[in-house]
């Protein structure tokens, strides 16, 4: 746990918000209306009603008000009591805004981790691992871990000034880890040094069930078992963002903080509906995606943007990664909201840094607005300078996408035999855990499998299973109908290598794992 001030302005930042609260002033927070942004606000939230001081939170509707802070929104918060504002998530790029609300006497700090290149004029501090001048190495840090350090900072600050006493008792920093644990994971942030703790930390607070609506939204996500970052990443983590891309913004943010069992129960369940809600529109723009893209060729290019003012921009995100992952490729997703602007997102390959292309961008005014980081980023277009955007991303990406596209390369961490694919070798593997980005599960290969059993689960993905002669191992091949591997896993008797990773098996018997599939070739030695 390093010292939080070592992140530029922290001590700013501090010294700012703690004399508003040793002035018993009331907080605003505007926080963006993604995982992250909202488990940093749920965090702030929590972690000011714990020392005693009124805060109040404002999540922007996607559709109506955009990314990042506006003035409209701020002046709710004024009007609410708030007397200086903190935004989480965003704010970087937003001097503008800023500005003009000093000029109505809003204060405002800044918590983000966007990339940047300085201190966001007019705001009273901006702390942001990513800024082009901090030295302080955390630039792996999601919003909710600079959230988190900035609690621990403050909450010095305010020990120091002999702020607690009986009446208000120093805050128990560890029990909102469960929100950074998710703010993190969702996020796709490396889970390396200080991530690495806070997740595994978090996973720990989860377990406890302290955070009644992360408890209501496990059960309607069915979890069982321990918590893991696969549960943070694709059942918690889709169901808070889904109230941001088809629903309310700041329905997740509601579950997080609400401690009623029963208000609880009913925003997991409206989360799930906008979750189904949300994958049936996903759905359909992905097929319509797929489609533009074959029909137009536009996978020729080296950075791939399909657009049309049809589609939902609350999903775009989520496509532009599954045509990232099949064609290897940057890609930008596009759609509108008002039929005019087209607004959308982006996601990129490994070692090909998107962020940074948009900040250009919109310096060269090529673009409306945009920001991101390595791997994702986002950005809105007026429709006749999409041809000059795409020359632009083509030519400025064109170096990187060269080194680093081309084929999709599995690394094997290591061969595996399906006698050794046992629950005892499971356990092994899971002390390494917490898995995820820069911390990936462990790819295995097991060679010469032989096919005994092959099943179609929900029109799109195959059961199956293989024997070595002596023992059995459960499989399955998520999505594989329709694609180049139906054709060798539909195929009883097979001889195939497989490559993929070991899971805990809760629904059959056996030796208690399954081997989730992720590529399969012919074997070579048959």
């Amino acid at each position: 746990m390093p010292d939080p001030n070592i992140l530029m302005d922290m001590e700013k930042a501090v010294n700012f918000i703690g004399k508003s609260v040793l002035s018993q002033k009331k907080i605003g927070v505007f926080g963006d209306y993604d995982v992250d942004g909202g488990t940093s606000s749920a965090l702030l939230y929590r972690f000011f009603n714990m020392i005693g001081i009124e805060c109040f939170v404002h999540i922007p509707d996607r559709f109506t008000e955009g990314y990042g802070p506006n003035i409209e929104a701020f002046l709710k918060l004024q009007k609410m009591g708030a007397e200086c504002l903190i935004t989480v998530d965003c704010g970087s790029s937003a001097s503008q805004v800023i500005k003009e609300a000093k000029t109505y006497g809003i204060s405002t700090v800044i918590l983000d981790h966007h990339l940047t290149y300085s201190a966001t004029e007019g705001a009273e501090a901006t702390v942001n691992p990513n800024r082009s001048d901090d030295i302080s190495g955390l630039n792996y840090l999601t919003a909710a871990g600079v959230c988190f350090l900035f609690c621990v900072a403050l909450t010095r600050f305010l020990s120091i000034n002999n702020y607690f006493s009986e009446k208000i008792e120093k805050p128990n920093l560890m029990s909102l880890l469960d929100l950074v644990a998710l703010g993190t994971v969702c996020d796709v942030a490396p889970l390396v040094d200080l991530n690495r703790a806070f997740v595994a930390q978090g996973l720990k607070i989860m377990e406890k069930a302290s955070n009644i609506g992360l408890h209501h939204l496990a059960n309607v996500g069915q979890i069982t078992g321990k918590f893991s970052s696969y549960h943070c990443g694709f059942v918690l983590g889709p169901r808070i963002n889904a109230g941001g891309r088809v629903g309310l913004s700041a329905t997740g943010f509601k579950l997080l903080t609400t401690d009623c069992p029963v208000t609880a129960k009913e925003l997991s369940q409206t989360l799930n509906h906008y979750n189904q809600e949300r994958r049936t529109i996903e759905e359909q723009v992905k097929h319509d995606v797929l489609e533009q893209i074959e029909r137009e060729n536009l996978n020729k290019n080296l950075v791939i943007i399909a657009s049309n003012t049809s589609w939902h921009t609350g999903v775009v995100g989520i496509v532009a990664s599954r045509v990232k992952e099949i064609y290897n490729k940057p890609c930008f997703i596009l759609g509108s909201d008002d039929g005019v602007i087209l607004k959308g997102s982006g996601r990129s390959i490994t070692g090909v840094n998107i962020g940074d292309a948009v900040k250009k961008a919109l310096e060269k005014e090529y673009i409306l607005s945009g920001g991101g980081h390595h791997a994702a980023a986002g950005l809105s277009v007026c429709l006749e300078k999409l041809p000059l955007l795409q020359l632009f991303l083509n030519e400025f990406l064109a170096h990187d996408i060269q080194k680093y596209g081309g084929y999709k390369i599995i690394k094997i961490d290591s061969m595996l035999t399906i006698q050794a694919a046992n629950h005892d070798f499971l356990c092994l593997i899971e002390k390494l855990a917490p898995f995820g980005q820069g911390n990936p599960t462990p790819i295995l290969c097991i060679e010469n499998a032989k096919i005994t059993y092959t099943q179609i689960i929900a029109d799109k993905h195959i059961k199956l299973r293989f024997n070595d002669g002596q023992q059995s191992l459960n499989a399955i091949c998520f999505n594989a109908i329709n694609t180049p591997l139906d054709r060798i896993l539909l195929q009883k008797n097979n001889v195939i290598d497989i490559v993929g990773t070991l899971k805990q098996d809760n629904y059959h018997t056996g030796n208690g794992v399954q081997f989730i599939i992720d590529d399969a070739r012919q074997s070579l030695k048959v």
